[in-house]
């Protein structure tokens, strides 16, 4: 007697929800433009506003998960209406998109809440990425902009600012260079390479300003950064010259 066979089901994952937008910007072309190509990516809920006063109204209106907001306005400032809408809305990331950030701007940026700096010449891509990386929670910052950032705010004690833009996994890398975690073990309890692990512990380096592990750990503690309790089973001691 032949058997019949059931049926295989699929389950769909479920569609990934994108976050609301609003674009804040007085060059109205080029935030219509970048709208539109954020909308064809699946972007469906962005908002555009030419001034930061619009911005706000839009804020008060409606709730935004991401606010992408240029520096200079004819009739106000970026980083002033970052903090008031941060102020109206503490759970809106605010990214700054600008072709005028610089070191004093990201360290005013810093200290304001903001989210993330990127420059208009990036691709609309890269815009995304920046998106979605501050609406999980993190930050993003371009390279050359974070280690001029580093040098400025060095000098006005950063650490405590600078610990801002250490995401959850570098969190988790600075507390294992605390238990005394080779690269090896870190990247055997990550679950990444040792290239990765290597990475992951030069950007928290660079981060904090410091240049060695010892530093990054001592620089952290004074500074009050709270490290997470790694579970025992994540622990690993691995020899000194696996480093």
């Amino acid at each position: 007697m032949a058997h019949t066979r059931a049926p295989t089901r699929f389950s769909a994952s479920p569609p990934v929800t994108k976050p609301s937008l609003l674009l804040c910007d007085d060059h109205l072309l080029l935030a219509e433009a970048l709208a539109a190509a954020l909308a064809n990516r699946g972007f469906t809920d962005v908002e555009v506003a030419g001034s930061p006063d619009a911005a706000l109204a839009v804020i008060r209106r409606k709730p935004i998960d991401v606010c992408l907001m240029d520096l200079q306005f004819p009739d106000g400032d970026g980083l002033a209406a970052a903090r008031e809408l941060r102020e109206l809305r503490p759970q809106t990331r605010v990214v700054i998109l600008s072709a005028f950030a610089d070191s004093a701007v990201v360290a005013a940026g810093v200290e304001a809440g903001v989210a993330g700096f990127c420059r208009k010449d990036m691709g609309v891509d890269e815009i995304i990425k920046a998106v979605e990386q501050v609406h999980a929670g993190q930050v993003f910052i371009d390279a050359a902009l974070l280690r001029g950032t580093v040098t400025r705010m060095r000098e006005r004690n950063p650490t405590r600012l600078m610990a801002r833009y250490l995401t959850r996994r570098e969190i988790e890398v600075l507390a294992r260079l605390a238990a005394g975690e080779t690269t090896v073990g870190i990247a055997t309890a990550m679950g990444v390479s040792r290239s990765t692990a290597r990475t992951h512990v030069q950007t928290v380096l660079t981060k904090l300003g410091v240049h060695s592990r010892l530093e990054a750990v001592v620089v952290a503690a004074n500074a009050g950064i709270r490290l997470p309790d790694l579970p025992p089973q994540c622990r690993h001691d691995q020899p000194a010259t696996a480093g």
